[in-house]
């Protein structure tokens, strides 16, 4: 059964991990792990998909930007390589990257995707039922 991260339950500081989750799956023999998004994750889909807006690849494009910001890595390698002394990888290099990536495989990775935020969700739910209950 997946569960938040133990750091989640700090006081304040926890909220920072209530609502990830990480999940590795299987795309045609590839190893990809997917983790839920942040706020600020989600600010990047929104920088990275403006040019597609009102097109008929608006969705398409959201999917390749959602996936850009949710896969950690593919066979355990990065999507992009670091941009100078910076640890984090260029949202628009993976957006890029996985641009390049046929449908089926966008669509079978962002289904698995919208199954972790799902799962998320559910047990966010189920911590709040919890919480609720032992303030009656």
């Amino acid at each position: 059964s997946m569960e938040f991260p133990k750091e989640s339950r700090q006081p304040l500081y926890g909220l920072l991990y209530i609502g990830k989750l990480n999940k590795t799956v299987e795309c045609a023999g590839h190893k990809v792990v997917l983790h839920t998004l942040t706020s600020k994750e989600y600010y990047e889909i929104g920088l990275l998909t403006t040019a597609y807006v009102g097109t008929k690849s608006e969705g398409m494009s959201y999917k390749v930007a959602t996936l850009a910001m949710a896969i950690e890595n593919v066979d355990g390698e990065p999507l992009a390589s670091p941009l100078g002394s910076d640890d984090k990888y260029s949202a628009k290099a993976k957006f890029d990257t996985i641009g390049d990536w046929y449908v089926g495989t966008v669509d079978t990775l962002f289904n698995a995707y919208i199954e972790l935020e799902a799962e998320a969700k559910k047990i966010a739910d189920e911590l709040g039922e919890t919480s609720d209950k032992s303030r009656k």
